[in-house]
């Protein structure tokens, strides 16, 4: 065996099989595995993304301390990133007008200083706050 991979002797044919093989399941799973469990993983931001889209440009949309950039992609629009040492952002976006902010749970009492941002909706480990008093109730079946 040793001696024939030294003299090139070996047929690549089983390699080029594997190597086939690999290739096929590589694309079968991009294809019709991941986008599943990628949409399971993202469905909560994807919903709360949606639901701002449908509330139109004039709602700011914000993240705190979510660094998911899927989020300005679901909701087709640039969607700030706010950290913890930046909460004077909030306020700002919140004295412009209508404001939705996305963040984790664990993370929402950070935001209580604002008295204008309400919970609207709870999926997941997420939160969607906002100052709009008059918002549609937050149903992720309607489209």
């Amino acid at each position: 065996g040793a001696k024939l991979l030294w003299k090139g002797e070996l047929s690549l044919a089983p390699l080029t099989a594997i190597g086939f093989m690999m290739i096929s399941l590589l694309v079968v799973l991009r294809l019709y595995a991941l986008p599943p469990v990628n949409i399971y993983f993202q469905k909560d931001l994807y919903d709360f993304a949606t639901y701002a889209k449908k509330l139109g440009k004039d709602t700011r949309l914000a993240a705190y301390e979510i660094n998911q950039p899927s989020i300005a992609f679901y909701a087709a629009r640039r969607v700030p990133k706010v950290e913890k040492a930046r909460t004077c952002d909030i306020k700002e976006y919140a004295k412009a007008g209508k404001l939705l902010v996305i963040t984790q749970k664990a993370k929402a009492g950070e935001l209580a200083e604002f008295q204008g941002l309400k919970p609207i909706a709870e999926r997941g480990k997420y939160v969607l706050l906002g100052n709009i008093p008059d918002a549609p109730p937050f149903d992720p079946a309607q489209p």
